[in-house]
């Protein structure tokens, strides 16, 4: 069910660089609470070779609210389980029962785009951003045409021009660099054709691709993720092979089939990569990113720009998408320019940790699939056999409880309501501090708003510090009282 946005008092200019899923869904995010949007992408169109994407309760739920929910869930197959095997065996290790759309990526852009269209944003594709000057903001494009912003975003991917030009900023400050670490590993995403496959021709491909699940094949050093998706007429491939010899850490890089190493792989996940046209190679490098905010404030990360992802992660897409929730959320309160730095690192306080956290996640679940031949993969496997017998699927009771946290802590999120609570706790307290004040708070739940105008001092101001702690702004005192806590509360 879609909500009604909440229209900002003060409109913005916001130039955002890409028009993947990221920056079209903040340009959505920022036109519906009435800020004019641009979005430029190099591309001549949207993304047409990519492979399924996950759509987990976070961001079916965003989706949902913005109006896509029966949208998204016409285009979706809805998978049931997880199913994990050995790769080279085809033993079924066990299972995890749970239910969460999946679709073409190419359909969900296609959707989003349309979302942004509506609420009023530009979207111009075929253009290449060749500079970017963050102080200004502005860029300029391979055409020669300049356009200026309020605030410039950078959605442009695994990797960005925008996150170059902060890190550069942050450097020259003396600040470090961001680590780039070399995972080992290079995945090959992939569509295959399965259009043509019945249960005569084939019955076992045919049971295989009509199943509404994932399934997880399990090797030494190597691990391959499927699904269907299309109406079950296509099925998506993704292979993860240790790093060979050439292989770059970007996400367009098409190769033929031939290429990737198959050997030891079970007949149907043969005949599926004989049915792809080609695909996209990927090398994945682990990055930490945690300055998505340019020392300026008028350039600011969303997206794999900010949080890159290991490729086919269930979160690369939601991950976006909260971000760009968020953002909009935050940036529907505007009233003044005085506001635009606390809520850029309010939106940074709000978003780069929980992207950290579940970067770590995905990257310690892919190596888990991947496990060499040896003790840790006989007990990986061992514990899994065990736990089926006794009829749970595969998973003993201490992974289950770690499931079960991980799953509250991933897909219970809420990041339109994260950004209300921030409002409330401090977003209102820092307009209200513009006039001069204090919040007194103490053990018995009590605060109270005192006028401090002619007490403040203007030694504690600090041009560095970040605005979303409210120290320039206000004194925060915490006492001890057994007054009636209803006496002098916070006026809303």
């Amino acid at each position: 069910m879609s909500t009604l946005p909440r229209i900002a008092p003060l409109s913005l200019r916001f130039l955002v660089i890409g028009g993947s899923l990221g920056g079209l869904a903040v340009a959505f995010s920022l036109a519906r609470a009435g800020h004019h949007v641009h979005v430029v992408e190099q591309r001549d169109g949207l993304v047409k070779n990519a492979c399924g994407i996950r759509i987990p309760p976070n961001l079916a739920r965003i989706l949902d609210r913005w109006g896509l929910g029966k949208d998204f869930k016409k285009k979706a197959i809805l998978c049931k389980q997880l199913t994990f095997k050995k790769l080279r065996t085809g033993e079924v290790l066990g299972h995890l029962e749970y239910k969460e759309e999946v679709m073409k990526y190419s359909d969900l852009l296609e959707q989003v785009r349309e979302l942004a269209l509506s609420a009023g944003a530009v979207i111009q594709f075929g253009v290449t951003v060749t500079k970017i000057d963050p102080s200004q903001p502005s860029v300029k494009l391979s055409t020669g045409e300049v356009l200026s912003a309020d605030i410039v975003i950078g959605a442009d991917g695994y990797y960005s021009i925008c996150q170059q030009v902060i890190e550069e900023a942050i450097v020259a400050k003396g600040g470090e660099p961001t680590d780039r670490i070399d995972s080992g590993t290079v995945v090959y995403s992939m569509n295959a054709d399965v259009s043509d496959v019945t249960r005569e021709s084939d019955p076992e491909l045919y049971d295989i691709v009509n199943k509404p699940e994932w399934t997880a094949y399990a090797g030494p050093n190597i691990s391959v993720l499927t699904s269907p998706s299309r109406d079950y007429k296509q099925f998506s491939v993704q292979i993860f092979n240790p790093d060979v010899p050439g292989t770059m850490d970007v996400w367009d890089k098409v190769v033929p089939i031939e290429k990737i190493n198959t050997e030891g792989f079970p007949r149907e996940l043969l005949e599926l990569t004989r049915r792809a046209k080609n695909a996209v190679e990927t090398k994945f490098v682990k990055r930490k990113i945690e300055d998505w905010i340019h020392p300026d404030c008028k350039l600011v990360l969303v997206g794999e720009s900010g949080h890159p992802q290991i490729p086919s992660s269930t979160h690369s897409g939601s991950l976006a998408v909260e971000d760009a929730a968020v953002f909009g959320a935050i940036f529907s309160r505007l009233r003044s320019r005085e506001q635009i730095e606390s809520f850029l690192y309010a939106y940074s306080e709000l978003r780069v940790k929980r992207c950290m956290d579940i970067q770590d996640s995905e990257s310690a679940n892919s190596a888990s699939v991947m496990l060499p031949d040896g003790p840790e993969q006989e007990e990986r496997d061992r514990s899994m056999r065990e736990a089926a017998k006794l009829g749970s699927g595969g998973w003993d009771e201490a992974m289950f409880r770690h499931l079960w946290e991980n799953i509250r802590i991933l897909f219970a999120y809420d990041p339109e309501e994260d950004a209300e609570e921030w409002w409330q706790h401090w977003g209102l307290l820092r307009e209200r501090s513009q006039i001069g004040g204090r919040i007194v708070m103490n053990t018995q739940g009590e605060t109270r708003y005192q006028s401090h105008s002619d007490e403040l001092d203007d030694s504690d101001d600090d041009d560095d510090a970040n605005p979303y702690l409210l120290t320039r702004a206000v004194t925060v005192v915490v006492e001890s009282k057994d007054e009636d806590p209803h006496d002098d509360d916070l006026p809303y």
